[in-house]
């Protein structure tokens, strides 16, 4: 089984840090998870540059063994 990705949108900075700094690295469903700070992936993929902004996190899911 692959990775799992999810797209989170917070209202403002501090919720956003907040959830990075409180759920990265940690269990859910036995499987560690990473949050990072999703980038704008700009203007040149040929998608809407705004599509992700500096307040969404992406959160990565390990593959279960």
């Amino acid at each position: 089984m692959g990775f799992s990705f999810g797209f989170v949108t917070f209202s403002n900075e501090k919720a956003m840090r907040d959830a990075i700094e409180g759920m990265n690295n940690q269990y859910l469903d036995s499987r560690n998870i990473t949050i990072n700070e999703a980038q704008s992936c700009g203007s040149s993929g040929g998608g809407n540059g705004d599509l992700v902004n500096n307040l969404g996190t992406i959160a990565r899911v390990a593959p279960r063994n």
